[in-house]
């Protein structure tokens, strides 16, 4: 696809299988969705991507924002 039409990425965390399905539900219209159960799994799929991530309301992802 042209990088000028992709969709971004998002990456949803959640513990609750629930809430992660209606989120990506959701998303999944006008982002690409990728989840995660813990904050663990989630800086394992972060450091893993080839987009850099944007965290929002949280300070400890350094490397991530610049």
């Amino acid at each position: 696809m042209n990088r000028l039409f992709a969709k971004k990425k998002v990456l949803i965390v959640d513990d609750e299988p629930n809430v992660r399905r209606l989120s990506r539900t959701i998303l999944s219209k006008n982002f690409d969705v990728v989840e995660a159960e813990d904050g663990e799994q989630a800086i394992d799929i972060a450091k893993r991507s080839t987009t850099r991530c944007n965290s929002h309301g949280h300070d400890d992802c350094p490397g991530w924002m610049d």
